[in-house]
């Protein structure tokens, strides 16, 4: 199933663990480390939004990703990136 980002992107914001950590969600997405660079330079500029960041982080997963670039799947790495840094904490 496709999803729009810019809904995704509205509830990614609220969750407080991945706008904390939105680094290890870019490496579970396994996105581009010159990329993330690039976003946290911005990010820690403030030059973009938490909303901004993850707009860009999501529109490049889904360039990347194809077809297969689904809810389902994003969910999927979303829960283990969170479950990981939960227990992480603990």
């Amino acid at each position: 199933m496709a999803f729009k980002t810019h809904q995704t992107v509205k509830l990614l914001v609220q969750n407080e663990v991945l706008v904390e950590k939105w680094q290890e969600l870019v490496g579970e997405l396994d996105l581009q480390s010159t990329q993330m660079v690039q976003w946290r330079n911005a990010f820690n500029n403030r030059t973009i939004t938490t909303h901004d960041l993850f707009t860009e982080i999501l529109i490049e997963w889904k360039f990347k990703q194809g077809k297969d670039g689904t809810i389902e799947t994003l969910v999927g790495v979303i829960n283990n990136v969170v479950m990981c840094l939960i227990f992480q904490k603990s």
